[in-house]
């Protein structure tokens, strides 16, 4: 069993060089959805390793402390939500991605897991970075690789919407 992939979290000022996330400040609440939009869509490639086409979020957001709504972000592999959070009155937001998967982080959980449980060095390939996926339950297969050739499978499981995974796998 690989240990849960993490959702994707970000928390950001966008004025602050160097680090991850979103500050956005509007009155207006047409433009406050616009600055959301551009906030996901420049802040989330960076943390799920791949561009995003495009980003929608709701009419009229406030920006209100403690305020969650959800946006949907279009990647070429498909869409999937970010629940956005307001985290204060200077408009710091955080965005949690649902129904993607992490592929590149489970293949690294892969091999990591295969190592300490039978000693192997493998190389895991989960067909790409990431994965949209629509319910709890759906499955990929990995192919896995031993240093010396030799190759086996993995499957992994979807077991929340946050994209946690269980893997089992066959060398």
């Amino acid at each position: 069993m690989v240990r849960p992939l993490t959702q994707v979290e970000t928390v950001t000022k966008v004025d602050s060089p160097g680090v991850t996330g979103a500050s956005v400040t509007s009155n207006e609440p047409l433009k406050a959805t616009e600055q959301v939009e551009q906030a996901i869509a420049h802040n989330l490639p960076k943390e799920i390793g791949v561009p995003i086409q495009s980003v929608s979020c709701p009419d009229e957001i406030a920006l209100e402390t403690g305020k969650v709504f959800d946006c949907k972000a279009q990647i070429p592999q498909g869409n999937f939500p970010v629940k956005v959070t307001v985290k204060d009155a200077q408009g710091t937001l955080n965005f949690r991605t649902r129904r993607i998967l992490l592929l590149s982080e489970a293949e690294t959980q892969l091999q990591q897991s295969i190592k300490k449980r039978e000693g192997i060095d493998i190389k895991a390939n989960c067909g790409g970075k990431v994965k949209p996926f629509k319910r709890i339950g759906e499955r990929v297969q990995c192919k896995l690789t031993q240093s010396d050739g030799k190759t086996g499978t993995a499957t992994i499981t979807v077991i929340s919407e946050e994209g946690k995974v269980d893997a089992k796998w066959k060398l």
